[in-house]
């Protein structure tokens, strides 16, 4: 019986994992998709404002307001089109290499295509606010001995056994 319930929990596991990677997979399309999107629409724009500015400083006229417009839109598209790039190296494990684009294994010290150093990505350190040694504060207390007697606070207790060593 041990056999089948370990059988069982194998095919679950693989099936479980299989499920993961086909979702990353089918994000990383998606994205991909919404990427290409955006570059074909970006080059549009660009043939437009070519053709607009070109006509403009071809009878003298100075830029309008819609040539600005599609300057704008362009950025916009841009920067979308950089942050979707952006996600799917982060998908995909990978970091694109500096200097000439290629993606490259998180792995790699060196680009593979062109040979530039990989600058690997830092990872921001996690403090922990609970246990910072900055906010603790040292209080000064008075010690009394068995007798009632004030001994020296704790701060000059410690700075007298110091002196003592």
């Amino acid at each position: 019986m041990d056999f089948f319930e370990e059988l069982k929990n194998s095919i679950l596991e693989a099936s479980d994992t299989i499920g993961k990677k086909s979702e990353r997979l089918i994000e990383i399309q998606k994205l991909k998709m919404k990427k290409s999107s955006l570059d074909s629409e970006r080059k549009r724009d660009y043939l437009q404002l070519g053709k607009l500015s070109y006509q403009k400083m071809k009878s003298g006229e100075a830029l309008d307001s819609q040539s600005q417009e599609l300057y704008d839109k362009l950025n916009k598209n841009k920067e979308a089109s950089d942050e979707i790039e952006r996600q799917l190296t982060i998908l995909k494990g990978v970091i694109v290499c500096p200097n000439c684009k290629a993606e490259v294994g998180s792995h790699s010290d060196f680009c593979p295509q062109c040979g530039a150093k990989i600058e690997k990505p830092v990872k921001p350190e996690v403090v922990d606010d609970d246990n910072s040694e900055d906010d603790f504060v040292e209080e000064e207390c008075t010690i009394v001995d068995d007798e009632g007697k004030k001994e020296a606070t704790s701060s000059e207790s410690s700075e007298d056994s110091s002196q003592d060593v």
